[in-house]
């Protein structure tokens, strides 16, 4: 027995019909081109053989069942009556329709704005939203075309794209600055978009717009194509690091959900590489000093005429390759012009990069607006 609903559940339950379904059930695991005999069927759903050859007969009627052979070698096979129902029953859903429910529940839970929006031309166009109830909110707009390369909704979509129908979109439209956090790399998008699929969710951290963040991930249709693709959108400011993974997770949950209201049979790869961590897209327009020179701005100990050699370990010279230098601000400015670099604020939004939260690593704290 296939069906999914105990009898004793429902008093409209109809034991006729549920055995009609379950047989067509059973005839849906059948081997390609080989069919299953009314014994088979009888067996496997556990109903009497007569009143499996007849229930058969009546589904062959409606098309819904089709027989080859004669006799003892008669095979029994779905009949084509369901392709046709099941392409009528597609042109009867709406992404809309699927997807609303389930980004209102995503709104309550994150508590941040959630949108849907569709493919078109190359850039994410919404066609859904569900606001806060937040006295403040953002700017959001029905309708809007989002970028391809730096919105969540864009990314999502393009990560769902193959590697070269990606690069045409690339291509065709450019990588356009919206802040100092966006990827203007072309390869390095392409590197970031293999990380998203992966991981099945994106995210936009102040790519489009300063103080802002958006998760987005790819909806699926019922061949696996990308029907479109859901993000919640909200402001950055005191979030912690890590809700980034968490939320990440709750939008693709949600998508995953509209998937299978439409058709998908989801698989469970995201969830599995749920600990693996997109790595942080750097973009190489960010100059950075080369290991060689780094090497020789590493302090060496100095003696003085008549002094003692210090017995203090900072002026031992270490064993260790010295690694480049990060970007940040130092307390004593030094006079190599390379090793040192000017003093920055650490609060830069240019020397961090794109970012989504590796969930092994505690010390990162991208997401938290003290160390943005």
């Amino acid at each position: 027995m296939t069906n999914s609903q105990d009898p004793a559940e429902s008093k409209y339950w109809v034991k006729s019909v549920a055995r009609a379904a379950d047989i067509l059930e059973t005839l849906a695991t059948a081997e390609p081109d080989r069919g299953m005999s009314v014994t088979e069927v009888a067996r496997n759903c556990g109903i009497a053989k007569s009143a499996t050859f007849g229930m058969l007969q009546t589904l062959r009627a409606y098309g819904l069942v089709s027989d080859d052979g004669e006799g003892m070698s008669r095979r029994y096979r779905l009949g084509m009556g369901l392709a046709r129902l099941g392409d009528r029953a597609r042109s009867q859903v709406s992404l809309r329709t699927v997807a609303h429910p389930v980004l209102r529940e995503l709104t309550s839970l994150t508590g941040m704005a959630s949108r849907l929006a569709v493919p078109e031309g190359g850039h994410a166009v919404v066609v859904d939203q569900v606001e806060t109830d937040q006295r403040i909110r953002l700017d959001l707009r029905m309708g809007q075309r989002e970028l391809p390369h730096c919105t969540g909704l864009g990314k999502a979509l393009l990560s769902a794209l193959s590697p070269a129908e990606a690069a045409l979109v690339v291509e065709r439209f450019g990588l356009p600055r919206r802040t100092a956090r966006t990827i203007t790399d072309p390869a390095t998008l392409l590197a970031h978009l293999r990380d998203i699929d992966r991981i099945g969710y994106a995210l936009d951290d102040e790519e489009d717009a300063e103080g802002v963040i958006c998760v987005g991930a790819p909806v699926r249709d019922h061949l696996g194509g990308c029907a479109g693709a859901i993000s919640i959108t909200g402001l950055k400011l005191g979030l912690p690091a890590w809700r980034y993974q968490e939320l990440g997770g709750q939008v693709r949950d949600a998508a995953r959900r509209i998937s299978e209201g439409l058709g998908q049979e989801t698989k469970a790869t995201a969830e599995d590489s749920v600990s693996e961590a997109i790595p942080q897209p750097v973009p190489p327009q960010a100059p950075q000093p080369s290991p060689q020179l780094a090497s020789q701005a590493a302090p060496q100990p100095t003696e003085q005429p008549g002094s003692q050699p210090s017995s203090h370990p900072a002026s031992q010279p270490s064993s260790q390759p010295i690694p480049p230098p990060a970007p940040q601000s130092s307390s004593q400015p030094s006079s190599h012009p390379v090793a040192q670099p000017a003093p920055q604020p650490p609060s830069s939004p240019a020397q961090q990069p794109p970012w989504v939260p590796d969930p092994r690593d505690t010390r990162q704290d991208g997401g938290s607006a003290t160390g943005s």
